[in-house]
């Protein structure tokens, strides 16, 4: 059985071990009601913290160099599991590319973190590597995948069932057909 303690516990330890992370910027998302009373004796409550329309945001988040990826660390400590509003908040998040990761120690949320680092960093280093038309390349396959993105939900390719060699080749044959055509429409 974990308690509050616990969990604050954990949520410090990272901030204060990760908050020194090269190109990581972290912060708490303390959320919650808060209640005020008018000058009329009216109390009302007011959500703070982000996202407040269904709560269940995560607990720490964090922005990642150099090319300012959000990532989201949802805490848990004993055998606490995420709550119905936590999934569906990690969903949302997820879906614009935020990175969410459940974490139960300091060193999950180092890992978590560093992965996103030291991604980042290798896109970056390759793109500064390439030449002018290369990097058009590089930026015009990145748009296909925005728009994937768009239409279809963010990529996941461990589960995702598609057969990826039955689509290759389907989109291959299309881009021919696609191709001869434009080919026979000019003299």
């Amino acid at each position: 059985m974990s308690s509050s303690a616990d969990h604050s516990a954990l949520v410090n330890a990272i901030l204060a071990d990760c908050g020194s992370l090269p190109g990581v910027v972290i912060g708490a998302n303390a959320s919650g009601r808060a209640v005020y009373m008018s000058a009329t004796g009216r109390r009302f409550r007011v959500p703070y913290g982000w996202p407040h329309a269904k709560g269940g945001g995560p607990d720490l988040l964090a922005v990642v160099a150099p090319l300012g990826r959000m990532v989201a660390l949802e805490c848990k400590t004993g055998e606490a599991t995420t709550t119905k509003a936590q999934r569906e908040c990690h969903a949302a998040l997820r879906a614009v590319g935020v990175a969410v990761h459940v974490v139960r120690s300091v060193e999950q949320a180092r890992a978590a973190l560093l992965a996103v680092v030291d991604q980042a960093g290798e896109l970056a280093e390759v793109a500064a590597g390439l030449g002018d038309d290369e990097r058009r390349v590089l930026l015009a396959i990145a748009r296909r995948l925005a728009i994937g993105r768009k239409a279809y939900g963010p990529l996941d390719v461990q589960g995702d069932r598609r057969d990826w060699r039955s689509e290759g080749a389907e989109e291959l044959l299309d881009g021919c057909v696609y191709l001869a055509c434009e080919a026979m429409r000019r003299p």
